[in-house]
């Protein structure tokens, strides 16, 4: 006979903490895909990015939907209240790779970024995740390929690298809004394709953009590197390259003051544990937001 012992308080916490990021992962899935299906990218002129930022500062500050509703539809977009979030993304007719943004009631200030879903395979998914089972107060995704063809032209439309886009007036938003806060970005590579030793033999690089990475950001890869069981590469201590120094969340970030750039790049075994590995999440948020 098996004997099950009963439940504790803490079985009820955690069944009710998966439970909750079930639900949060549901509610958003089905909206992001239909985000990223279709459409193309066009360049938001500055008149249209002011009013991007004015709305992102108004949601940050808890402004609720139905107060931005008349603008969002004159920008093509719509937005929706779920429980404790709040989404923002493309009208169908209007997908102008503009991204997807949610933003969570209550949570702690750190924010997540997903600028290469599509070119970072598993990236979108694990962010995802992520947001679910993490405390972030906001995300965003890009919606369209970093780089693709169209009427035999190529289309530059890398959020990690474009400063006038809809992604950098969220990410000046938030950092406004929750200036004490870390802003987590999430990119994949391939160790095949590395140009260093340090750099093929890593399973994560970790880097805030600069030449010298704070305390915090070391004390981050020892923990990693311990509850992952994987090797965790600091830039530039440790490895010299995807050191996120050209981002341009992370150079407008530093220019607002703004302390918790972390960029993360993570190779695609790490990537396969984080997209199906429930544990492997766990204990990346446990490190990434101590």
């Amino acid at each position: 006979m098996v004997c099950t012992p009963p439940a504790t308080a803490g079985d009820d916490t955690q069944a009710a903490s998966k439970t909750g990021s079930t639900t949060l992962a549901t509610t958003i899935a089905p909206r992001l895909a239909e985000a990223i299906r279709g459409g193309h990218y066009v360049a938001p002129d500055s008149d249209e990015l002011a009013r991007a930022e004015r709305l992102f500062d108004r949601l940050t500050a808890g402004s609720p939907p139905d107060a931005l509703r008349a603008e969002m539809r004159e920008l093509g977009l719509v937005i929706e209240r779920d429980g404790p979030l709040v989404i923002v993304r493309e009208r169908e007719d209007a997908l102008r790779g503009r991204g997807f943004y949610v933003f969570r009631h209550g949570a702690r200030p750190d924010v997540l970024h997903v600028p290469h879903g599509f070119k970072d395979e598993m990236t979108r998914d694990i962010g995802l995740a992520l947001f679910a089972e993490g405390d972030f107060a906001a995300a965003a995704w890009n919606t369209v390929p970093r780089r693709y063809e169209r009427d035999g032209a190529q289309v530059d439309a890398d959020l990690a690298h474009l400063p006038g886009t809809w992604f950098n007036a969220f990410v000046r938003a938030t950092a406004r809004a929750w200036p004490q806060g870390r802003s987590l970005q999430i990119h994949g590579y391939d160790p095949d394709k590395r140009r260093t030793e340090a750099g093929a033999d890593a399973a994560l690089i970790l880097a805030d953009g600069t030449a010298v990475p704070d305390d915090a950001l070391r004390r981050q890869r020892d923990c990693l590197a311990s509850r992952l069981g994987r090797s965790v590469a600091l830039y530039p201590d440790d490895v010299r390259e995807l050191g996120g120094t050209t981002n341009v969340q992370g150079r407008t970030l530093r220019g607002l003051g703004y302390g918790g750039f972390v960029h993360v790049e993570i190779s695609r075994s790490l990537r396969l544990a984080l997209r199906d590995d429930p544990a492997a999440r766990a204990n990346f948020l446990t490190c990434l937001q101590p």
